[in-house]
């Protein structure tokens, strides 16, 4: 009996070290936590001036209909960007159907940033999942998260400040914009993030 007892705990223990050395792919909310602002090359949807169609869901609790995450539509780009996801994780999947939402530099040049103030929502993008239009490759749509806390910045709404109340953008807060451009500015070996600002 106590041998038997012994080779549960062996097995078990074996089990418990195996799963902890696994890592969940990307597209199953998996992260490498080595993994913080990598620069990867390669394919990746870019979000930062995609418009976004809120998707709603019930919550059972409060009765009442939530907006947590939004579908966005994307670019489908080729090239350097930065995630918190490794470069495998991020890398195309099913054909290169799914694509991972990176940070780029990639519509700085011909989408100024434009800041939108407190308490409007937007949708953050970067490491979320995408699906590339089956009959447009150059677009994807990428599933989001929604939030609502501070100030955000977008590539989205051509400096129109209007319709940072009007249309939900993907974005980021101004912290985390800055902090992106410069790693990947310097992952890039440029001097500084290239800026392209809304007056």
């Amino acid at each position: 009996m106590r041998s038997k007892l012994w080779l549960a705990a062996v097995l078990l223990a074996a089990l418990a070290s195996s799963l902890a050395g696994c890592r969940r792919p990307a597209f199953l909310g998996g992260t490498d936590d080595s993994a913080r602002g990598v620069v990867c090359e390669g394919r990746y949807a870019l979000c930062a001036s995609a418009s976004c169609t809120p998707i709603p869901v019930y919550d059972a609790k409060s009765g009442k209909i939530v907006v947590g995450k939004a579908l966005c539509d994307c670019l489908v780009a080729n090239g350097p960007s930065l995630g918190d996801r490794s470069c495998s994780d991020r890398a195309p999947q099913g054909d290169g159907r799914y694509l991972v939402a990176a940070f780029s530099f990639g519509e700085t040049a011909i989408h100024p940033a434009m800041g939108c103030p407190t308490g409007g929502a937007w949708a953050s993008c970067d490491d979320q999942p995408c699906v590339v239009d089956p009959k447009d490759a150059t677009k994807a749509q990428c599933t989001c998260p929604v939030r609502t806390d501070g100030e955000y910045q977008t590539q989205g709404g051509n400096c129109d400040k209007a319709k940072c109340g009007t249309t939900l953008w993907a974005g980021a807060t101004p912290d985390a914009w800055k902090e992106a451009g410069t790693k990947l500015a310097a992952g890039e070996g440029l001097k500084a993030a290239p800026a392209n600002r809304c007056p």
